[in-house]
């Protein structure tokens, strides 16, 4: 644990470096709220990309997450942190994030799976998930609903293409031949991409590594 002393100071200031960055753009340089909660998404997720080669056990992980966790309800309480609080619509997203990335390397620790049932859950939520909002709201015309929220097609398939990319790449590193690449890949791609489309609220932040998780460990087993 002492060993993590370092390493959990210094990914913890770039956490805040992250919301620093994502307050500067709202305040310094007027970028709306949904592109400033965007950048902090896949930001956080790809800073957590480093747990793995960093940390042997989930306590320093946990704490990590824990506080981050506990600095965003404060800042949603005492109204701070626009960047990332100011949005009209009801959302947990921000809170569920921390928890998806413990849930993760947790598993990734005490299961045999290897590496990919970390990497994989986090990059598609890091990557996958703001590129199909992005996506989505500066080039969706035609759009559809589930479950009474809106959703794009052009956003869906942006998230999917993604996925089923993310999923090729992280298919080779798990040895897998050419037709169960292309199956493994298909199917996480379209799991993912239906569980992103009937989440709202931000539970998509949970529902997708969760996903995930699951169709890794059927085709890994």
């Amino acid at each position: 644990m002492e060993q993590d002393i370092i390493p959990s100071l210094v990914l913890g200031a770039s956490f805040l470096a992250l919301f620093g960055l994502s307050e500067w753009l709202y305040y310094g340089r007027s970028f709306p709220v949904e592109l400033t909660r965007k950048i902090t998404h896949a930001g956080t997720g790809l800073l957590s990309l480093f747990f793995p080669l960093i940390f042997e056990t989930f306590w320093s992980v946990l704490v990590l997450c824990a506080g981050f966790a506990v600095l965003l309800v404060i800042s949603k309480k005492k109204g701070f942190l626009k960047s990332i609080n100011s949005v009209g619509r009801k959302s947990y997203g921000s809170l569920l994030y921390p928890l998806s990335v413990f849930s993760c390397f947790l598993f990734c620790k005490l299961s045999k799976h290897d590496l990919v049932v970390f990497y994989l859950p986090i990059l598609t939520l890091a990557i996958s998930d703001p590129l199909a909002a992005l996506v989505g709201r500066r080039f969706g015309v035609k759009d559809y609903r589930v479950l009474g929220h809106r959703k794009t097609y052009l956003g869906s398939f942006a998230f999917l293409a993604s996925a089923f990319l993310l999923a090729c790449m992280a298919s080779t590193l798990m040895g897998f031949g050419f037709l169960k690449l292309l199956l493994f890949s298909l199917i996480f791609g379209f799991v993912v991409t239906a569980i992103e489309a009937f989440s709202s609220r931000g539970w998509d932040n949970l529902t997708i590594p969760f996903a995930a998780v699951v169709v890794i460990v059927l085709f890994a087993t």
